[in-house]
């Protein structure tokens, strides 16, 4: 019972018997957003849990960390793969298709491959979790027979979302920090596509009338 409720959650082999109780597994299930290694944070708490059962060669023992996230997220994947037989809108499609997945980026860079043929390399950034649908993805809609991926480390700025009103209409927008200092303000591209193409009017103008409000709210970009 405990396994099938661990479907879709990354497990690994260890002792024999389950350490994951069925109500554990629910609370993962339900909870959890994504599974990784500790991320870089500023710990402000500390808890353990105890089991009853003896274990070889290593405790039997739960420790959860409760803290504020720094600007270290910890690790992306990339994963990457040349391709020299895409149709230019392919290429459209393909990017399309993995940001749909979960990918957090997309890009394609010029290279020459074996042959002196040229092709494209493809690069996606993702999470652990959606890795091999996203490589999957990659493979059906590209046509290449592999492709590789490697775990790096990233820092971030601290972002938050806010939706500011404008003669226009609602805008999305995204407003970036690094140790309390305002970096950027940055309007969401589609709401502002959505209202000049609803109005009639220049994208720009919705764009600096997001900023304009942004800037009523607090720092401006």
């Amino acid at each position: 019972a405990t396994a099938e409720l661990l479907r879709g959650i990354p497990i690994y082999g260890g002792p024999g018997g389950e350490l994951t109780t069925p109500t554990g597994a629910v609370l993962l299930a339900e909870l959890v957003d994504e599974f990784s290694d500790v991320p870089a944070m500023t710990l402000e708490a500390v808890g353990y849990g105890l089991g009853r059962k003896d274990l070889p060669h290593q405790p039997n023992a739960l420790r959860l960390l409760r803290g504020r996230a720094g600007q270290e997220r910890g690790e992306v994947m990339v994963v990457e793969c040349e391709v020299d037989d895409l149709p230019g809108e392919g290429f459209g499609f393909l990017m399309e298709r993995l940001l749909a997945a979960g990918a957090l980026d997309v890009y394609f860079t010029p290279v020459q491959m074996k042959k002196n043929r040229p092709g494209t390399l493809v690069t996606l950034l993702c999470r652990r979790a959606p890795l091999e649908e996203l490589a999957g993805v990659l493979l059906t809609e590209s046509g290449s027979l592999g492709c590789r991926y490697h775990a790096a480390s990233r820092f971030e700025a601290e972002r938050e979302i806010l939706e500011v009103q404008t003669a226009f209409g609602t805008v999305r927008v995204k407003r970036a920090r690094l140790d309390g200092r305002p970096l950027a303000t940055t309007p969401e591209f589609e709401d502002c596509r959505r209202l000049a193409l609803d109005r009639g009017i220049p994208w720009r103008e919705i764009y600096r009338a997001a900023l304009a409000a942004a800037g009523a709210h607090g720092e401006g970009g």
